[in-house]
């Protein structure tokens, strides 16, 4: 799973076409609507038998207090796979 913090705060998941946009507020410390999705996805992984894990994106202008709130999201779904790229031809 790929995910995105932009410049504003914003998070997203997937890529390119498949981009969304999850959480906005970043005055928020909470992201449920990510943290919803990485719970489908991690489910999904356990099933299939695999480990869930993640891509993250950060924009260089990206709050560390929004970095950390998805760092947060990601261990309350007991998600440990997890690095960070700087990949940008996926996006």
């Amino acid at each position: 799973m790929f995910i995105r913090v932009a410049e504003n705060g914003a998070v997203f998941s997937g890529a390119g076409t498949d981009e969304q946009v999850l959480d906005t507020d970043p005055s928020s410390r909470e992201l449920p609507l990510l943290s919803s999705q990485l719970s489908l996805y991690h489910a999904a992984a356990r099933s299939a038998g695999d480990e869930a894990t993640i891509q993250l994106y950060v924009d260089a202008s990206a709050t560390q207090q929004r970095v950390v709130d998805v760092l947060n999201a990601l261990g309350g779904e007991r998600i440990v796979s997890v690095a960070f790229t700087d990949l940008v031809d996926v996006l």
